[in-house]
């Protein structure tokens, strides 16, 4: 009669895809805030540690993490409760492998082993900005006005989603946060 019957078809198609990326959006939304939620002692200038929520870390600050962790943003690995200075990280959520991946901690400050130790310390760090180079960093540490600088690269990155594992506790400096991230 002329009267066309893809219409009906069609906006149902249409109306479960609708539901369906709502559904999704509204799970990343809870994901995201539970991931926010989560509480890091942050190093303060009195020497103490303040818990901060993962939403609120800001670039710059010093955070202690403890074992079995999630790192929540991209950070530079300044100290380790290991004396050797290293720790060890699993990075499956990123990569898929299950195998930990061992990093150094920055040699200069790797025998600040504590929050006294570690806020006596006068640094200044420059490094590139945000890009989508993964697992990489370029940049300088310069330490007490000290003219020489430090090189800083990615081997002393810890990247956000990662895991520490075996390891008591490390300090790390907040370099890239939320959408600047490496993984984003």
């Amino acid at each position: 009669n002329g009267v066309p019957t893809m219409y009906q078809p069609l906006a149902f198609i249409i109306l479960v895809s609708a539901i369906r990326a709502a559904s999704e959006d509204l799970e990343k939304h809870k994901a995201d805030s539970k991931r926010n939620g989560y509480e890091y002692q942050v190093l303060q200038n009195n020497n103490k540690l303040k818990c901060i929520r993962s939403g609120n870390l800001k670039v710059g600050n010093i955070i202690k993490i403890n074992m079995n962790d999630m790192i929540p943003a991209d950070c530079i690995l300044l100290s380790s409760s290991h004396e050797k200075g290293h720790c060890f990280i699993d990075k499956s959520n990123l990569n898929g492998e299950t195998k930990l991946e061992i990093l150094n901690c920055f040699p200069h400050t790797k025998d600040a082993i504590n929050k006294e130790e570690l806020s006596s310390l006068k640094f200044q760090l420059k490094y590139e900005a945000p890009n989508k180079r993964f697992d990489s960093l370029r940049g300088n540490f310069l330490f007490n006005n000290n003219d020489k600088e430090q090189l800083v690269n990615g081997k002393y990155l810890l990247m956000r989603e990662t895991i520490l594992r075996n390891t008591d506790y490390i300090y790390a400096l907040v370099i890239y946060t939320g959408n600047d991230t490496k993984i984003q």
